[in-house]
């Protein structure tokens, strides 16, 4: 009875499997080291690459995700670990896994270990012209999505991937010139969705910790990567999209702005009222009035001197040159009818077209009816490149591109690689990837200086420094600058700055806000104060009482060129953003700091935003925090401390226990030698580590050379004092720009000084104050100092 009990149960579950088999959805298919899955009408293709990078790919009989427009190239994919059973298709590798559920075509993103999930809801769908999909990311909070005055937390917002101007602009507008479709979760990972085409992403603000996509339907492909942190996701990002170039080490400089200078005269006179007023300036940055002195039915698209104006602009250069002082010019994509280079445009066929094929005239456009550059047409691409090589070979040393959303770019449009809608997100990436291209083709060993306010994900491969474009002058642009910068740095994006001082809309000058604007921007990737004409942007153009408020902070943002410079190294091999929120580096802080930042790892900055205070609250991590100009010391515990900010004081703290490089030198960044550095160091119980970098600042043998110098410090206190480990990597013989004498000012030691060590060799040293002292070190064969109390 038994045996016929069991042949009957073998025969239930041999029927059981047969069902199941029958229920059971399509085959999943081996193609090369992807796997394809095949629905009714759609497929899935997955892969995961080094590093965890799981890409994702949707397509139909209407979109793909072939293209590539963000990553630097296509991925290597791993072999992956594929498992089946009755629902779900599990693929893996040893840093991230994919679990796809075969009734509803749902997907799970993941680490290894089930951590850092990202769920997409179900199978893609159209309605009408828009692809959809929704995805659960349950209560993270959401950082990134590009340039958006919102709070950093992104979370409980709706964004629009379309690149788009707003004069005047300030707290909570949600779409401006550059958006970046790319987040980065709390749960430590990031999404990538690599489709230029206008698109909306609605993070919760319809349904709670869901994501609601909606795109015109250009490139269904998506990345995906976990991360151990928040430092790791940046480093696995630049592997994906490519490394931010280095700038020329003049662009952390003053670089004075407006618009717009009207003549050369005035240009010139207004650059020496600064040097001789005392105003470091490393460049001259002249807006549209260059080739024109009209603006509305103007000569927008000449891209040539207007001789009248401009009778000399050579010498011009050259005597800017003889000062340390660069120039840039502005250019921009537009063509009107008007301008010299319309006619040979349209001829050539190198403007955008409209429906019937002729060039497209934008007739409602502010500087005057005109034409788009097709910069997807490479003909059009390349004959723009030699106007700027021309102007190069002139003198001119870097690049603001304007309007390069761009600005006006009607849906009736036809670019040469697609319609308007479809090419919009990507036309400034583009333009920045043939600029980039003809830079480094014609001018190999230089480095490439470039503003612009528009891109796409991995534009900052091709060197774009951009900015927040035309914000109101007013306290609400201004408080808007913060999130925009971090959100920015968060999106890849670590050179975000704004128009210091407020760009529009007033007409009575706001002295406080004017002081509190720059004190702030002297703590950015770029300090370029701009404005238009209704007030002065340069800072010696206002009150004696104004520029005392902001030169100290001016000349501070010099003297920490070596720590600035040290951060753009960072950018480029690391993906660091400069100006980060605090929990980047704190993990204990909150994401609702919008007030202020961390400005690399070691300095604090609590900008005062609001008009008429004479008192704020800072939060403090835990550690000791000393103020930059008075030495005072907060001792930080994870809380907020009122802080006296009359008379114009801005809270400014470095973390005690690191090392800040200073430069002690006068004038602007020409006058620039890193031989004599100052290291200030305050005393903490905690362990830190500093690196310091060094190269001649306007090649680019740091790319694929060892030219260049980092000296490392780890800093150890011990019970009977602190030890200074110096270690170093790069070029070991001796640059110009290499590492020379340094003087060590240790402050807030917490016992008097008895002995001091370098090398086992007991050296003097000169006691200062707040309970410091001072001595000499070889920087480039000190191994050890050796502080004891």
């Amino acid at each position: 009875m038994s045996i016929l009990k069991r042949a009957i149960g073998f025969c239930i579950l041999v029927l059981l499997s047969f069902i199941s088999c029958l229920d059971s959805p399509s085959e999943y298919l081996r193609k090369g080291n992807c796997v394809l899955i095949q629905g009714d009408d759609f497929e899935y293709l997955i892969g995961i690459s080094a590093g965890g990078i799981v890409h994702f790919n949707f397509s139909d009989n209407r979109v793909n995700g072939d293209s590539i427009y963000a990553p630097v190239e296509a991925l290597n994919y791993l072999p992956l670990k594929v498992v089946k059973n009755k629902e779900h298709l599990i693929i893996s590798s040893k840093e991230a896994k994919v679990v796809v559920n075969l009734r509803d075509y749902s997907l799970q993103f993941s680490d290894e270990e089930g951590g850092a999930l990202f769920n997409f809801l179900g199978p893609w769908e159209w309605n009408q012209d828009t692809l959809a999909f929704s995805a659960s990311y349950g209560d993270a909070s959401i950082y990134g999505m590009g340039f958006r005055a919102l709070p950093t937390n992104r979370s409980g917002n709706q964004m629009e991937a379309y690149n788009q101007p707003r004069y005047g602009y300030g707290e909570g507008e949600s779409n401006l010139n550059y958006s970046v479709p790319m987040w980065t979760s709390s749960e430590k990972y990031m999404v990538l969705v690599d489709d230029p085409s206008r698109a909306k992403y609605d993070f919760g603000k319809s349904e709670q910790g869901v994501l609601q996509y909606k795109s015109l339907g250009g490139n269904s492909s998506i990345y995906y990567w976990p991360g151990k942190n928040y430092k790791d996701l940046f480093q696995k990002m630049i592997g994906l999209m490519g490394r931010q170039p280095l700038p020329p080490i003049w662009t952390f400089g003053n670089l004075q702005s407006r618009f717009g200078y009207r003549n050369q005269e005035q240009a010139s006179a207004l650059l020496e009222k600064s040097l001789s007023g005392g105003i470091p300036v490393d460049a001259v940055v002249l807006d549209l009035y260059w080739f024109g002195e009209e603006l509305e039915d103007g000569r927008m698209g000449n891209l040539s001197w207007d001789k009248q104006n401009w009778p000399e602009p050579k010498r011009m250069i050259e005597e800017f040159k003889k000062e340390g002082v660069h120039t840039v010019l502005i250019t921009e994509p537009f063509f009107t009818l008007k301008s010299d280079n319309f006619s040979l445009l349209d001829s050539l066929g190198f403007l955008v077209k409209d429906g019937e094929g002729n060039s497209g005239i934008i007739s409602d456009f502010y500087f005057g009816a005109a034409g788009l550059l097709d910069i997807t047409k490479a003909a059009a691409a390349d004959w723009m490149w030699e106007r700027y090589k021309a102007l190069k070979q002139y003198g001119i040393d870097g690049w603001w591109v304007d309007l390069g959303e761009p600005e006006r770019n009607p849906s009736f449009l036809l670019h040469s690689a697609g319609s308007a809608d479809k090419i919009h997100g990507v036309y400034s990436h583009i333009w920045s990837k043939r600029m980039k291209e003809g830079f480094d083709k014609d001018f190999p060993n230089e480095r490439f200086f470039y503003l612009a306010r528009a891109g796409f994900a991995g534009t900052h491969r091709y060197g774009i420094l951009p900015w927040s474009g035309d914000v109101g002058r007013n306290w609400s642009g201004f408080r808007a600058q913060l999130p925009v910068m971090m959100g920015m740095g968060l999106s890849g994006l670590a050179y975000m700055h704004s128009d210091a001082g407020g760009f529009t809309y007033t007409d009575q000058a706001d002295t406080e806000l004017y002081i509190r604007w720059l004190q702030m921007a002297c703590y950015s990737p770029i300090f370029r104060p701009h404005a238009d004409e209704s007030l002065p942007s340069e800072l010696v153009l206002w009150p004696l009482e104004v520029r005392d408020k902001i030169l100290p902070h001016l000349k501070m943002r010099y003297k920490l060129l070596p720590y600035h410079y040290a951060m753009a190294r960072q950018v480029y091999e690391l993906g660091y953003p400069m100006v980060r929120p605090l929990f980047l580096e704190f993990p204990n802080a909150s994401d609702n700091l919008d007030r202020q930042y961390m400005w690399g790892s070691s300095i604090l900055v609590a900008p005062v935003m609001e008009p008429g205070i004479d008192s704020m609250e800072v939060f403090f991590p835990e550690g000791d925090w000393y103020d930059l100009f008075t030495g005072d010391k907060v001792k930080g515990n994870n809380a907020a401390v009122k802080l006296d900010v009359s008379d114009f004081h801005m809270p400014l703290y470095q973390k005690g226990g690191t090392i800040l490089p200073l430069w002690h030198g006068k004038g602007n960044v020409a006058n620039y030698r890193p031989d004599t550095l100052f290291y200030q160091y305050f005393y903490s119980k905690e362990k830190s580590f500093q690196e310091i970098y060094f190269d001649d600042g306007v090649s680019r043998e740091y790319e694929n050379t060892l030219k260049y110098q980092k000296l490392q410090i780890h800093i150890e206190p011990i019970e009977e004092g602190v030890v200074f480990l110096l270690t170093r990597k790069g070029y070991k013989g001796s640059v110009e720009w290499g590492m020379g004498m340094g003087i060590f000012e240790l402050s807030h030691l917490p016992f008097s000084v008895k002995k001091v060590f370098i090398e086992g060799r007991e050296i003097e040293f000169q006691t200062i104050a707040n309970s410091g002292i001072r001595l000499a070190f070889d920087t480039q064969n000190a191994k050890e100092i050796r502080v004891l109390f």
